[in-house]
């Protein structure tokens, strides 16, 4: 890319001013804010579910816990960025801040998509073949996480070592790889991150959870009641993990087309408009892993509820209920004695005759909350 580029009237822009219009400068501007506030928060919340309940972490979930650290990261650190400069006008933070931006948005945009191939295939492992004893090691999460690192920083680095560049994107307020490549070894390099950085994950991605719905349908149709309410769970976990795949793939995926397009087809036929676009899309990435977990898993609700410690009035009845029922297995509370006194009040209780109640000596007083509409409900 060159250091300026043609404007409309035959000026010339320098590629560090924006390409876009002043209204589309504070629209852009205003929508990293939203979504790094939203991003932020949200990851944080999830960060702290997670930790509260990490004595209990399956090896999918250290790999959700590591996209969380991962996707907080880079929205915490780039749309600050992105945003100051759209109010500016222009990218603000010099080369080095640029390359420095681009790095670090692309490293983290491939440890994301690593770790969600390594979550498909352990869900595919364990749903199609049923090899949960090396999937469950302790060793696991550690190999997969040290395996999703190295590749993140394998094609993250190349750039600065001068295979491929990071430059300014289109529109000017924001950096990642320079998708207009000068040589036939940048345009090589681009060609070979695209697809073994996105293409290629996407396309395993598809091929696990395509094969992981078929084995769970056919199971769900021959298994019995415990079977059946034991796939309903797995089934859960698997929509949770599936929809992340989904909105990943929906933010990345026209990013990589339009940048790929413009490479090959150079920038005229793009634009910086569209790249605005695309960008945005990927930076609204960062909020989708919050809400898929507070809308897909009833269990990480929960989690995130007391997490959070929300008052009772903010959890619906169903998983109030949920939470306080006993656990399958679990030998009931032994009953209590209640005075003579009280037995002649129901009438058709002996007077030696134990009553159970609720409560037992050591258990607090319930606390009695007011739902919206007038409803009343007891929590312990």
């Amino acid at each position: 890319m060159t250091n300026g580029s043609a404007a409309a009237g035959g000026a010339v822009r320098h590629r560090f001013d924006s390409a876009l219009t002043p209204g589309q400068d504070l629209a852009y501007g205003a929508l990293m804010v939203t979504s790094g506030t939203v991003s932020v928060l949200g990851n944080a919340a999830v960060l702290l579910m997670f930790h509260r309940r990490r004595a209990r972490l399956e090896t999918v979930e250290y790999l959700l816990y590591n996209l969380t650290v991962s996707t907080l990261l880079m929205m915490a650190v780039t749309c600050p960025l992105n945003a100051a400069s759209a109010f500016s006008h222009r990218w603000i933070f010099d080369e080095l801040g640029c390359v420095l931006h681009g790095a670090l948005s692309f490293f983290c945009g491939l440890v994301n998509i690593s770790a969600l191939v390594s979550i498909g295939a352990i869900r595919y492992i364990k749903t199609c073949w049923a090899f949960t004893d090396s999937v469950n090691n302790a060793r696991t999460p550690v190999r997969l996480l040290a395996a999703v690192y190295v590749w993140a920083a394998f094609w993250s680095s190349c750039p600065l070592l001068g295979w491929g560049r990071y430059g300014v994107e289109q529109h000017g307020l924001c950096c990642s790889l320079d998708w207009l490549p000068r040589t036939a070894g940048e345009r090589c390099y681009i060609a070979l991150a695209a697809l073994a950085a996105l293409f290629l994950p996407a396309g395993a991605l598809v091929f696990f959870y395509w094969r992981i719905v078929v084995v769970v349908r056919r199971t769900q149709r021959h298994a019995g009641r415990g079977g059946a309410r034991k796939a309903a769970a797995e089934t859960q976990l698997h929509l949770v993990s599936a929809v992340l795949v989904l909105g990943f793939l929906l933010a990345w995926v026209p990013y990589a087309a339009v940048s790929l397009l413009g490479t090959f087809a150079g920038e005229r036929l793009t634009g910086p408009g569209a790249v605005a676009v695309v960008t945005v899309l990927t930076k609204n990435s960062g909020w989708y892993n919050p809400a898929i977990y507070v809308l897909f898993s009833r269990q990480y609700r929960a989690d995130l509820r007391a997490a959070l410690r929300l008052p009772c009035w903010c959890r619906p009845p169903a998983a109030l209920a949920q939470r306080h029922a006993p656990s399958a297995g679990r030998p009931p509370a032994p009953p209590a004695l209640v005075s003579p006194a009280s037995s002649h009040s129901g009438g058709g209780v002996s007077r030696n005759a134990s009553v159970h109640v609720s409560m037992s000596p050591s258990t607090p007083a319930p606390r009695v909350c007011t739902q919206p509409g007038g409803a009343r409900e007891t929590s312990l």
